[in-house]
């Protein structure tokens, strides 16, 4: 993946991402459920493409800003700047 700064990118994935979250699953608050999405909201790989070569669903509002807020983190402590390649490894 590569990470992007660019807002209006950003936005768009976001906007993909809640569309399919409302699609299949109905309207939601945002209050208790947020639209969780991969690739990342922050990455040009997101779902604004418009390619459906992503993942969103709903999930826990606190998990799913815990686990932004990580991100977040780690693309500072990691020093991952616009347009970095990086990658997520999975382990069991």
């Amino acid at each position: 993946m590569h990470r992007t700064l660019n807002s209006a990118t950003q936005t768009a994935n976001n906007n993909a991402a809640r569309a399919t979250c409302a699609a299949v699953w109905g309207p939601y608050d945002g209050n208790l459920l947020n639209c969780d999405e991969y690739p990342f909201a922050s990455t040009q790989e997101g779902a604004g493409p418009g390619n459906g070569n992503y993942s969103a669903r709903l999930i826990d509002a606190g998990d799913n800003q815990a686990a932004g807020r990580w991100l977040d983190s780690n693309y500072t402590l990691n020093r991952i700047i616009d347009g970095d390649p990086y990658y997520i490894a999975i382990t069991p």
